[in-house]
């Protein structure tokens, strides 16, 4: 059975002893990796691996080691998870994620429409807003190919930029994990994870 369709308690589950002892082992799984990932009543700090680890429990598969461990939950999670970071990331302005930078102007005009180009951060996922003069907001501007384009001679933008995992607080990384498992329960019918014996 793939572990896609795979449910805990589902009556199907439930219909040998073989497949109660399976069911048995997935749970004492879960119960191993919490313990792991949770030292008395302090949070380890997650990495990427962590949270995909995590995220797959949820649906009650193997968790990973890393994304090169040749397993195809391993080749799954390295090809999703970091979309999938950086689409939740930029869906909210979230204070941890957030912050400002004086952004440097380009040589280069833009085409049409704007007087100056600036370069945008390597770390840029999302524009909250740009302003100047010490203000961090009021000031047009449209974003284009890795580009800010304005009228305005300076920028200070406010910006989504990507954390390192390790300060992402416990909210969003259980946000996170959700949405991973989501995602890793829906694959292309072509692929199949089952259960570790």
């Amino acid at each position: 059975m793939g572990i896609w369709s795979f449910h805990f308690f589902s009556r199907k589950s439930l219909t040998t002893n073989t497949q109660i002892n399976t069911n048995y082992s997935c749970l004492i799984r879960v119960h191993l990796w919490l313990k792991i990932f949770t030292i008395g009543d302090f949070k380890m700090a997650l990495d990427d691996i962590g949270l995909c680890a995590r995220a797959l429990v949820k649906i009650g598969v193997h968790p990973i080691t890393s994304f090169n461990d040749g397993t195809t939950e391993s080749e799954i999670s390295g090809l999703l998870y970091p979309p999938l970071r950086d689409a939740v990331l930029s869906s909210y302005p979230w204070n941890f994620a957030t912050r400002q930078v004086s952004l440097t102007q380009l040589s280069s005009a833009p085409l049409a429409d704007y007087q100056y180009a600036y370069q945008l951060p390597n770390d840029f996922l999302r524009a909250i807003s740009s302003g100047m003069g010490g203000r961090g907001r009021g000031v047009n501007y449209r974003i284009s190919k890795g580009e800010l384009h304005s009228d305005a001679s300076e920028i200070i933008l406010t910006y989504i930029f990507r954390p390192d995992e390790t300060n992402f607080p416990p909210y969003f990384d259980a946000l996170l994990m959700t949405r991973l498992a989501a995602e890793f329960a829906c694959p292309s019918p072509k692929i199949s994870l089952a259960p570790k014996p």
